[in-house]
């Protein structure tokens, strides 16, 4: 069993991320405050936003879970690609989106292509984040199973 100071100080950066959430959430006006934060981060918060997002608990654990198993060779992979899909995008995607007012890679699609493509984007987009989100669920269940014993 964790001590209470552990629970205590878990308790209190949950109370803490919440309530930077709701401050956060009353400033969003639009999908635009909410998807791509105005478009006014810079480029080293926009970066640590970035990296924040796409490394999460998700994704730590595993590439734990996946170094233990099969060493550094075995998760090598994840950070370098990670890093070289944002690059990638950033060279071919962001410039244009911007200037084209765009926010997401289906609506590059619809007015690009068709309604049809831009729909078939948007749903390639689903198990993504259903995936993302389901492992960051279970990151935080592991991570309060450790702390609490349940």
């Amino acid at each position: 069993m964790v001590s209470w100071t552990v629970t205590l100080g878990l308790a209190c950066y949950v109370l803490l991320t919440l309530g930077i959430g709701v401050y956060a959430g009353r400033k969003v006006k639009g999908a635009d405050d909410f998807i791509v934060a105005g478009r006014r981060l810079g480029i080293v918060l926009a970066t640590g936003t970035l990296a924040a997002t796409w490394f999460g608990g998700g994704i730590v654990i595993g590439a734990a879970s996946e170094a233990y198993k099969k060493g550094f060779l075995g998760v090598i992979a994840d950070p370098f690609g990670a890093a070289l899909c944002l690059i990638l995008a950033g060279l071919f995607y962001v410039r244009l989106m911007r200037r084209m007012g765009l926010t997401t890679i289906a609506e590059f699609f619809t007015i690009r292509f068709n309604k049809t493509a831009g729909t078939v984007a948007a749903l390639c987009t689903i198990p993504t984040y259903v995936g993302w989100v389901a492992s960051l669920m279970v990151a935080f269940g592991r991570i309060i199973q450790t702390l609490t014993g349940l």
